[in-house]
């Protein structure tokens, strides 16, 4: 925040409160404040009048430039000599529903990442959260595929979520959001349990070959046949006088 001449020159949103208290005092110091407030009587069809009015407007125009950092320039520089709606713009942009309050939600959106603190109910629960508010202050909600991109870039990037993010990827379901959520909480949990078991979570199982089972379990039937039968003939061996 910087000051000249007494007056808050407005470069962020934090400056708003005060700059809009001294720049009206300016403009009131200077007989302005009826323009940019909407109250100055609306000119005769005399053209000294309406030169007189469009002075003021300019002078209260150069006021109010005089009074906003470089950044701010971008939002009048498009708008005609008006200082009632390059004000009002100005408020608009810096206020907290203003255009740069929508665009540090979206990156709040972006910018979550699970860690091991946290779980991935409150993790999604955070999500929820940031989109309930775009949709409702700012009638600007997440699409699904935007909501499941950020909360699949989300996730840690290591061997068992890579693997899980690929396999939605590959889902006939994966635009639906609320799908992908229950997916994610599903593997959530199961890599909470591996870890809690002690079992890798980056080694999957690989599913047995029917076959191959049954081989194996008849070679330990037939293993077992032999050495009760090499025992008995061994027993009677023992019976028979020489």
């Amino acid at each position: 925040m910087t000051k000249s001449k007494n007056i808050i020159i407005l470069n962020s949103p934090k400056d708003l409160p005060n700059w809009k208290f001294t720049v009206q005092t300016a403009l009131q110091a200077k007989s302005l404040w009826d323009v940019v407030a909407g109250q100055a009587v609306p000119p005769s069809t005399s053209v000294k009048a309406v030169k007189a009015l469009e002075a003021k407007q300019q002078q209260a125009m150069n006021v109010i430039v005089e009074c906003i950092g470089e950044n701010q320039l971008a939002h009048i520089r498009n708008l005609p000599c008006n200082p009632r709606l390059a004000f009002n713009r100005l408020v608009e942009a810096n206020s907290d529903h203003g255009i740069d309050a929508i665009s540090n939600l979206w990156d709040t959106f972006h910018t979550p990442r699970l860690t091991s603190n946290s779980t991935m109910a409150d993790h999604v629960g955070a999500f929820r959260d940031v989109a309930d508010h775009l949709e409702h202050e700012f009638n600007d909600k997440p699409s699904n595929a935007q909501f499941i991109s950020a909360l699949l870039h989300s996730l840690p990037p290591t061997d068992k979520w890579q693997q899980f993010c690929h396999t939605m990827s590959s889902d006939m379901l994966n635009d639906d959001w609320e799908h992908v959520i229950q997916h994610c909480l599903s593997e959530f949990a199961q890599q909470v349990h591996d870890e809690k078991q002690g079992v890798d979570p980056a080694v999957k199982k690989e599913p047995q070959d029917p076959d191959d089972y049954l081989d194996k379990k008849l070679v330990e039937s037939s293993d077992t046949l032999l050495t009760d039968i090499a025992s008995v003939i061994a027993r009677h061996a023992q019976k028979i006088p020489p």
